[in-house]
């Protein structure tokens, strides 16, 4: 998890951007009895939502979701910092949804992206890699302020947990993303769940100070929980 230009880490592609930050079971992610103790059988890639599968309102992306995007995606989900970039609080650099020294490589993840609905885009990863949610859930509480510095105007983020509906998620953390770009204007919704030994990741993030679409960011993470939790 990373302050907005790191899991914020905007991906500039065509006329989108893209990002990736994420309440859940209890508001502190607390885990429901875990569903699933084995290693995961399906391919992330086929699990991530497809057209078919989008609330809708939403559109998907007209360009391929390669494995430059996928990395680009994923880099920020485990705790991966642009170089140079500094935080304070100095112990709120980013960590990792992922728990342990090495990180899933970008063939566990899919990636899917598109347009949100008015003034927004939506991103959704799935790594069959299990996530330590509590992780993230200590870092929203420890560092709900967090000012990221990578030598050009610093840029403050506020992160809030918010309630959510788990519905057949193992767990789940949705926390409101609030960074002070005075150009995007952005703010956003995002969930990180755990599905078995899946991790499932969704951002709808909206610009130039319109409200994230709860009903629609809700719809989202439905839709992308319940593919994984059908198929895996």
């Amino acid at each position: 998890m990373t302050p907005a230009r790191g899991l914020c880490a905007m991906l500039a592609l065509g006329a989108m951007a893209l990002a990736g930050c994420g309440s859940g079971s209890g508001a502190d992610g607390s885990a429901a009895p875990s569903s699933s103790a084995s290693a995961p059988v399906a391919s992330s890639r086929q699990l991530v939502l497809a057209a078919a599968d989008l609330p809708s309102g939403m559109s998907m992306a007209d360009f391929a979701m390669d494995d430059d995007v996928v990395r680009a995606v994923l880099e920020p989900l485990t705790g991966q910092r642009p170089t140079g970039t500094t935080y304070s609080p100095s112990a709120c650099a980013p960590v990792s949804m992922f728990d342990g020294a090495t990180q899933p490589a970008a063939s566990l993840a899919g990636v899917a992206a598109g347009e949100g609905g008015g003034r927004s885009t939506f991103t959704e990863a799935v790594v069959a890699r299990r996530p330590d949610i509590a992780a993230v859930a200590a870092y929203v509480r420890r560092c709900p302020i967090v000012v990221q510095n990578d030598g050009g105007t610093p840029l403050t983020t506020t992160f809030a947990v918010r309630d959510g509906d788990r519905g057949r998620a193992d767990q789940l953390l949705v926390v409101e993303e609030t960074p002070d770009d005075p150009l995007s204007k952005q703010r956003a919704l995002v969930a990180y769940a755990r599905v078995g030994d899946y991790a499932v990741w969704a951002r709808l993030r909206a610009f130039q100070g319109e409200s994230v679409d709860r009903a629609q960011f809700d719809r989202l993470v439905a839709a992308a929980v319940d593919k994984v939790a059908r198929s895996a």
